[in-house]
C-alpha cells in the first residue's frame, strides 16, 4: 500500500518499495499533471545513493515516457534540494526525488515537489493517493492469466 507521510513515501526495499509501486505511483502522478493540464513542461527526475535508487529512477521515467511526459533525469546521483531547485528554475510544476532521506538502509522512498520547488503539502499527496486508488482498479481489471493443465 502506498500512503504518503510527512515527507514522501517511504517502505522497505523490497516489500512495499518495489518496481510495481513505484511505477504504480509514476502512473498515479502522470494522471494527476494530465488532469491539471500540466504535461507539457515535463518532471524533473533525480535520484540518491541508496540501493535501487537510479533503477526506481528509471521505472518512473519509463513510465512517464509511456504517458507522454518529457522527464529532465539528473543522470547523477545526487543531493534533494537539486531537485528541488530545478523544479524551481525551469517553472516545472512536479518533480521526483527517489530516496528515503535520513531513514535505515533498508527503505526507499518518493518524494514529490511542485511547482515553486516546495515539498507537495498533505492535500497534494491525498490527491496523489486517490489516483494511485485508481490505478490499483485498473490494474485489478487488467488482462487475466489462465493456467492451463
Amino acid at each position: 500500500m502506498i500512503k504518503f507521510g510527512t515527507g514522501g513515501w517511504r517502505a522497505i526495499i523490497g516489500d512495499d518499495f518495489t518496481r510495481e509501486n513505484i511505477q504504480k505511483l509514476s502512473k498515479a502522478l502522470a494522471m494527476k499533471m494530465k488532469d491539471e493540464g500540466e504535461i507539457s513542461k515535463g518532471i524533473c527526475i533525480g535520484y540518491d545513493r541508496r540501493f535501487l535508487s537510479k533503477e526506481s529512477a528509471m521505472w518512473a521515467i519509463e513510465v512517464f515516457a509511456y504517458e507522454g511526459i518529457n522527464s529532465y533525469f539528473i543522470n547523477i546521483s545526487s543531493p534533494t534540494p537539486l531537485v528541488m531547485y530545478y523544479v524551481m528554475k525551469e517553472e516545472l510544476s512536479y518533480g521526483v526525488m527517489i530516496t528515503a532521506s535520513h531513514n535505515p538502509a533498508i527503505y526507499n522512498g518518493i518524494k514529490v515537489f511542485t511547482y515553486g520547488g516546495r515539498d507537495a503539502n498533505e492535500v497534494q499527496t491525498k490527491e496523489i493517493e486517490k489516483y494511485i486508488v485508481e490505478v490499483e482498479k485498473e490494474c485489478e481489471e487488467g488482462n487475466k492469466v489462465e493456467i492451463l493443465e
